[in-house]
Formats: structure tokens, C-alpha cells, sequence
């Protein structure tokens, strides 16, 4: 999977969202997908995620509203949809667009992932 820095994608995800006036709602989805990532430890470039999972996160909205909502992040660039096979079922596959290069620049371009900055700087104390 391409390097994605956690920190940098959800402080950029942050400072995009108002100015894309991203209502709560997609924000929200954003946020679950981008927790679904994490949970998975970053190791696949595309996940599933399925609409009943999202539907029960979001608080039991309907799957119209999650639908639009996922339509309106890939129309801002958060993310990239692909339909796939799964267990012989269409599913949808979900990848998060890093979004600190377009805000941060150079800055960014040697970003690591937690784990990589641990064996860089072993010293360092983490939470976990």
C-alpha cells in the first residue's frame, strides 16, 4: 500500500472539509472509513466496508443517504469507489485519496507511517 501519514491525512482531512463545506454527515462517513483503515493497520490500499456496517456507524441512516454521501466524497476527492466480487456478491471497495500533498506540499513527500517512525527513532515512547 502507498505510505499514508495518519496525522497529516486527518489534519488535512480537517482543513479540506471546510472548505469543501462538507456537510456533518459525509464528514462523518469520512471518518468511519478512515477509523476502518486504521483498524486494519493501513496494510490494503482498497477495503470493504459494508452498507449495513455504515448504516449501523452512522447511526442507522438510510442506505440512499449513505450512498449520496459517499458520491459526494468521491466527487471531492476523499476517497475512490470500485465495484468488486466478494464471496460471489458485488461489493463496494473503498480508497482514501491522501489529501496532506495538496495541502502541505513538500512537507509531506517523505511522510512515513507510525510503525516506520517507531524503528526510525526507537527511543521514541508511544501510547501503545
Amino acid at each position: 500500500m502507498k505510505k499514508i501519514s495518519y496525522i497529516l491525512q486527518f489534519n488535512a482531512f480537517m482543513d479540506k472539509r471546510f472548505d469543501d463545506e462538507l456537510s456533518p454527515a459525509a464528514s462523518l462517513l469520512y471518518m468511519i472509513i478512515f477509523s476502518e483503515f486504521n483498524r486494519l493497520h493501513w496494510r490494503d490500499e482498497w477495503i470493504y466496508i459494508s452498507s449495513r456496517m455504515l448504516t449501523l456507524q452512522m447511526g442507522n441512516h438510510s442506505n440512499s443517504t449513505i450512498s449520496r454521501n459517499l458520491k459526494k466524497l468521491v466527487e471531492f476527492g476523499y476517497i475512490e469507489t470500485r465495484l468488486s466480487k466478494r464471496y460471489g456478491k458485488t461489493c463496494t471497495q473503498i480508497r482514501l485519496i491522501p489529501l496532506y500533498q495538496e495541502y502541505y506540499g513538500t512537507l509531506a513527500k517523505e511522510c512515513v507511517t507510525p510503525i516506520e517512525y517507531v524503528e526510525q527513532f526507537p527511543g521514541v515512547q508511544t501510547p501503545y
